[in-house]
């Protein structure tokens, strides 16, 4: 007889991985083993009592296998389960649950033990088996997938299916090729993924995952790539609606998106990538198993074309019409001609006016496009040329962009990105006809030296990113046209003023902007009227604000800017380009020299912060400022807006201009000096501003403006690097509402532990790195965790979920 289900000890109630795995798990697994060995044996109606009838109510022998083979494969899948979660944490939370309804339904004793007729028996056996089946498969969705290949142990992998045997840890050492294995469909790990696919919850999720298809196996990519990118594709848009306190939300697509990383992440799909001092992930990477099934379902979902035995990302587009740049491949594309000519083609029937998608995964030269050819791309939506690796290795340049003028025909584009390409000195005026792009990704365009000024034709823009184009002297001043702007980053402030250029007071007209990066070379930047100016952002979150170097280095850093200006040089040269295009490559290369700025080389501080932009300021030579103004270029340290002589200063005009342009900028920096205390002050303070991050500030007191009653709403203060030497302008009694502090290369900054204390009673995360008069901190580089004091504080710990 088997033993009472109470021997065992698996009491019902909350459980741990240790009970988990010593107790629930085997005494399941043994009654499971139990009940497929008396259906194994001479026919369950030789163990209950005899009922008379012999004949249709017993339950056939087929039947009994069939019941026996569920129990074996149940059993299978438990030892599985216990062999991936012994590595786990925090698993008792999320299936606790669970295991307490396994063990319920697991009681068998009644119904082998018992003079029910076999007939009842088998029903009810049935019933069981079943309710269990449901909970077993529970269990293995709430695995982690990296771990479903993880026990050589159980063979709960090497179940028949339709005849064959698949086993999927046969294939570990190849998983990037696993997708191209024919048997892959028939494992079961791939039939549990496409489980858990289904199970998403809408078809706007299962895109947005497969998208993931081009991601190379355990790449690490950016959040708000992929968010981009989504936008473009039309899979991701604002949404409004009703909040959880029944008020109304509007949801951006950056909330949006991250919805849907958060599912995708709570499924276990992709993977964040908790990068150091961050609380927000921003990055993801997926698992090489889950890619492969993730290219295999892409296919037949037909997002995207593959090609050859590897399955590589195609320029072929028959299917869905997405054509991919894929480096030794990428010029098939532009074999491809229109409708009437495709006979004379090598791709015969594809119409690039159907083409709505060209994504760069790999091309390090993307500029093979024929102005023809390019002008017939009617209806694509997302043009993808740059690089979306987060690494800088990935060099990418081009040799002209006379392609993209043919920009001016792809009226339905959304989303266009340049990323990271070099040798793009000015963008052309096509780019001003995309009437209905919502992104435009300029980031790390380093050799870029100017905006169209008919930039502000884009009126549906609401993403723009010219961050880390150091070359730009300044924004067009009809960027102020763009209303539904709600993203600038890398907007450029100089030390002289320029009748084109866009002012903070022609930006303060942006009523929709959330978030600001600003780079500016000017020492006095924000004047308390440029201060004011940034208080009227009445709906501004995030504000960023990067001070570059200044004309007064020292020798030393002199020497430091020579060289990070040859490496910036080196850096704009092709890797494998023919020696002419290297010529090609220095001319464009060897004009920049430049002092490279971060946190850590701000003020005294001369170490290159690795992981820090790295602002230049810099003398310019360009076509622009050759010949008459080479006296002129000659200077060094001269900071980068004033340093490139306008066209027009030349002849005899030169001399008359030369005094203009010293007026203005005398004139301007006066202006950028006013002593605190002139000028309007905005009582109001920046009404719904989380987060303030300041780089290289190069004042020893701190800004006016930077005050607690004017940072009411602030959750978030990064200040790295500088000269700043308090916090606090002599005020008592200043409580800030900050919750999280990362203070970093402020060699000045004097504050002690108590001091801090007082003045963030809401903090409840600290960093501080390479400030040696904060005295007493209980925190280094990785930072720390505080106890909240506040309710204030509990609350913000857990919606940072931070544990101290």
């Amino acid at each position: 007889m088997p033993p009472s289900d109470q021997s065992s000890g698996a009491g019902s109630g909350n459980f741990n991985v240790a009970k988990i795995n010593d107790v629930v798990l085997p005494d399941v697994v043994r009654k499971l083993q139990q009940v497929k060995d008396i259906l194994s044996q001479n026919g369950p109606e030789n163990n209950v009592s005899n009922s008379g009838n012999n004949g249709s109510s017993h339950a056939s022998q087929d039947e009994h296998q069939k019941m026996g083979n569920e129990a074996e494969k149940l059993r299978k899948d438990l030892i599985y389960i216990r062999e991936s979660f012994k590595n786990l944490k925090g698993f008792e939370d999320r299936a606790s649950d669970l295991f307490n309804a396994l063990k319920e339904r697991s009681s068998f004793n009644d119904l082998l033990t018992s003079g029910l007729n076999a007939s009842s028996r088998d029903k009810q056996l049935r019933a069981k088996l079943g309710a269990i089946n449901k909970i077993v498969m529970e269990l293995k969705l709430r695995i982690p997938l990296p771990y479903k290949l993880s026990s050589k142990e159980s063979d709960a992998h090497r179940f028949p299916r339709d005849g064959t045997e698949f086993d999927d840890l046969e294939v570990v050492d190849e998983l990037p090729l696993l997708h191209a294995d024919n048997e892959f469909g028939n494992s079961l790990a791939f039939q549990d993924f496409r489980l858990v696919y289904d199970k998403l919850p809408d078809s706007t999720t299962k895109l947005c995952l497969l998208c993931f298809a081009l991601i190379p196996e355990n790449e690490i990519v950016k959040k708000r790539f992929m968010t981009y990118w989504w936008v473009g594709e039309d899979f991701v848009s604002p949404r409004v609606g009703t909040a959880d306190d029944g008020t109304f939300k509007e949801w951006s697509v950056e909330e949006v998106a991250d919805e849907i990383f958060e599912e995708l992440a709570k499924k276990d799909c992709i993977e964040p990538v908790n990068e150091k001092h961050r609380f927000v992930v921003d990055s993801y990477k997926m698992n090489p198993f889950i890619r492969s099934a993730v290219i295999v379902l892409a296919k037949e979902a037909g997002l995207f074309d593959f090609e050859d035995e590897k399955w590589n990302p195609s320029a072929n587009f028959k299917t869905s019409y997405r054509a991919c740049l894929v480096n030794g491949f990428s010029q098939e594309l532009a074999k491809i001609g229109p409708g009437p000519d495709a006979k004379e083609t090598d791709h015969p029937g594809l119409d690039l006016e159907k083409l709505r998608t060209i994504f760069n995964v790999n091309e390090p030269y993307p500029d093979f496009f024929k102005l023809e050819w390019f002008s017939k791309l009617k209806n694509v939506k997302v043009l993808y040329l740059g690089r979306w690796q987060t690494s800088a290795k990935h060099h990418i340049e081009v040799e002209s962009v006379e392609f993209l003028k043919g920009l001016k025909n792809m009226k339905l584009l959304r989303f266009f990105s340049l990323q990271g390409i070099s040798r793009i000195t000015k963008l052309p005026d096509s780019v001003c006809k995309l009437l209905n792009l919502r992104i435009l990704d300029l980031r790390a365009c380093h050799t870029l030296e100017e905006l169209p000024d008919g930039i502000g034709s884009l009126k549906n823009l609401t993403h723009l990113d010219i961050s880390e184009c150091y070359l730009l002297e300044y924004i067009p001043k009809k960027i102020k046209f763009l209303s539904k702007l709600r993203v600038l980053k890398g907007f450029v402030i100089g030390d002289r003023r320029n009748e084109k250029a866009c002012t903070l007071t022609d930006l303060s007209g942006l009523k929709e902007l959330r978030k600001l990066s600003i780079y500016t070379n000017t020492k006095g930047f924000p004047s308390e009227d440029e201060a004011n100016h940034l208080q009227k952002f009445k709906n501004l979150e995030k504000l960023t604000i990067e001070w570059g170097a200044f004309p007064s280095n020292t020798g030393s850093e002199k020497k430091q800017d020579k060289g990070v200006a040859q490496s910036i040089a080196e850096a704009t040269k092709s890797p494998k380009k023919s020696e002419d295009k290297k010529k090609q490559g220095e001319s464009v290369a060897q004009p920049i020299s430049a002092t490279t700025t971060s946190p850590k080389n701000c003020g005294n501080n001369q170490k290159q912060d690795k992981g820090a932009a790295q602002p230049l300021t810099a003398t310019i030579t360009t076509p622009k400022n050759r010949g008459g103004n080479k006296n002129q270029d000659q200077g060094v340290g001269e900071p980068m807006a004033g340093s490139t002589m306008n066209p027009e200063n030349s002849g005899d005009n030169k001399n008359k201009d030369k005094r203009a342009a010293g007026l203005v900028k005398t004139l301007s920096r006066t202006l950028a000096f006013k002593k605190p205390g002139q000028g309007p002050t905005d009582p109001e303070g920046f009404k719904k501003l989380k987060k303030l991050d300041l780089k290289c500030y190069p004042s020893m007191e701190s800004p006016s403006w930077l005050l607690p009653a004017k940072l009411r709403m602030l959750e978030k203060l990064y200040i790295r690097g500088g000269n700043l030497q308090n916090l606090s302008q002599g005020q008592k009694n200043n409580e800030w509402k900050v919750n999280i502090l990362r203070l970093r290369f402020l060699s000045n900054l004097k504050m002690d532990w108590k001091e801090l204390q007082s003045s963030f009673p809401d903090l409840i995360y600290l960093e501080k790195y390479k400030c040696p008069k904060l005295t007493f901190f209980p925190c280094n580089e990785n930072g720390i965790g505080l106890k909240p004091r506040t309710e204030a504080g509990k609350e913000a710990a857990k919606r940072y979920n931070i544990l101290h």
